[in-house]
């Protein structure tokens, strides 16, 4: 009996006919991989910011934050978002963090466009390198740079 209960919310899932969990969690909703590596001797807030929408106004002011937390040196984060919630994606402003202090601040990452730059299922990574002096994000697309 419990084998075909667990079976029927399979399927039904399977189906989208169950609510979709949230961001991340639904195995059967098509995502797109977001990578964040901090090639830094401090650690980086890098505040991942994204948005439905592709418009003008959406670029230059998403609606949404990924909650990545700091990323502390030599560290690694993967984070995955439905495909229908990112039309822009960016690294908006990350921070260089020393003793929870900013030490710099980077440039904006390109801005990402959904159909220009990336589609769903893309993996998409932000690097962060340098140091006070020199602090910067470089976005790939699967495995491409992207300027």
């Amino acid at each position: 009996m419990a084998f075909r209960k667990r079976m029927s919310v399979l399927l039904l899932a399977g189906l989208g006919l169950l609510p979709a969990a949230s961001c991340g969690n639904n195995p059967f909703q098509k995502q797109i991989t977001i990578n964040i590596i901090n090639d830094t001797d401090f650690d980086v807030d890098p505040n991942i910011v994204f948005d439905n929408d592709t418009s003008l106004l959406a670029g230059w002011f998403p609606s949404e934050t990924l909650e990545t937390g700091l990323i502390e040196p030599g560290g690694f984060a993967t984070f995955y978002l439905p495909c229908s919630d990112v039309g822009i994606l960016l690294s908006d402003n990350a921070k260089l963090i020393d003793g929870g202090l900013v030490i710099a601040t980077a440039n904006d990452s390109v801005t990402l466009t959904d159909g220009d730059n990336f589609e769903c299922l893309d993996k998409i990574e932000f690097q962060f390198i340098g140091s006070a002096n020199n602090f910067a994000v470089v976005t790939f697309v699967n495995d491409v740079e992207v300027d």
